[in-house]
């Protein structure tokens, strides 16, 4: 898809239709890497395996275990390939009743106050 709106980019600049626009390439590759990150958090059951081991690899294999109960209220799938992860958070850096309510909720956090 890069190499593609690279060369689509490349003919409109040189037939006249789009103004030259130095380094290109660099916001055509960034805008592409944001729409794999982000597919990755909310939906990785939806991406080629291929990006998915990339992006697992380039986190040190730390990407699959994001803490997706958080955001199944706002896209419903993203839980699907890890529903029954919860990670151990140190309940001193957790600031919102939500996130020490579902800690509590899967044994994870002890005497939490809500």
């Amino acid at each position: 898809m890069f190499k593609l709106l690279h060369i689509l980019l490349l003919k409109l600049v040189d037939k006249g239709y789009l103004p030259d626009i130095p380094n290109i390439e660099r916001y055509i590759y960034a805008t592409m890497l944001a729409i794999i990150l982000h597919t990755a958090c909310v939906g990785p059951q939806f991406m080629r395996p291929g990006y998915w081991r990339f992006i697992s690899g380039v986190s040190g294999e730390k990407f699959p275990f994001m803490f997706r109960k958080l955001m199944v209220p706002f896209a419903s799938q993203a839980m699907t390939l890890y529903p029954d992860f919860i990670p151990n958070l140190n309940p001193q850096f957790v600031k919102t009743p939500e996130v020490l309510q579902i800690l509590a909720e899967h044994g994870k956090l002890s005497g939490a106050k809500f």
